[in-house]
């Protein structure tokens, strides 16, 4: 039977802490950079509980108030969140809790940033920026055109090929979102 959340967590947060980084790097396949996000959000986790206190939903609610009071934005907050819930996801998960302490907790709302655009000056200026004269700069035409008259995704352009393309009905084939 898993220990209690104090029991468990107590002397041993580093050790699971490790033993989570290791499941990370090596069953999920997890890229460098996420694994020292995830390690420095567990340790900032850490320092906040201090050697004695349990992590509860009180006390993960807590560190993430004193990550906004100090003026982390809440984009960062639903990060280190996302990474509290992993971390006691999979301690549960190998049964070394009994209950996960932040499974009911909400990320922080973050804010919609409005996507920019360009205005008809800037589509001009970019369209008329390869060099007409030689092939490369015909190709650049042509590719810029394509993504603006389709709004197809640059990784979407670079991965079509010239069967995908039928003069005929005016129409490219393509996959992606």
């Amino acid at each position: 039977m898993p220990e209690t959340l104090h029991g468990a967590l107590g002397g041993a947060l580093h050790a699971e802490m490790k033993a989570f980084l290791q499941f990370c790097r090596v069953e999920k396949g997890l890229a460098q950079s996420s694994l020292e996000a995830y390690h420095s959000d567990l340790e900032q986790f850490a320092r906040f509980l201090g050697p004695e206190r349990p992590p509860s939903t009180e006390v993960v609610r807590q560190f993430l108030d004193d990550l906004g009071s100090n003026g982390i934005s809440s984009r960062s907050i639903a990060r280190k969140l996302s990474s509290l819930r992993n971390f006691f996801r999979f301690l549960v998960g190998e049964g070394r809790l009994a209950a996960d302490p932040v499974e009911h907790l909400i990320p922080p709302r973050q804010w919609q940033h409005i996507p920019k655009f360009l205005n008809q000056n800037d589509i001009s200026q970019i369209l008329a920026a390869p060099e007409p004269g030689d092939s490369l700069g015909l190709r650049d035409r042509a590719m810029l055109e394509l993504l603006y008259a389709t709004g197809l995704r640059v990784s979407e352009l670079c991965s079509a090929r010239t069967a995908d393309l039928n003069l005929e009905l005016g129409v490219i084939r393509t996959m992606g979102k």
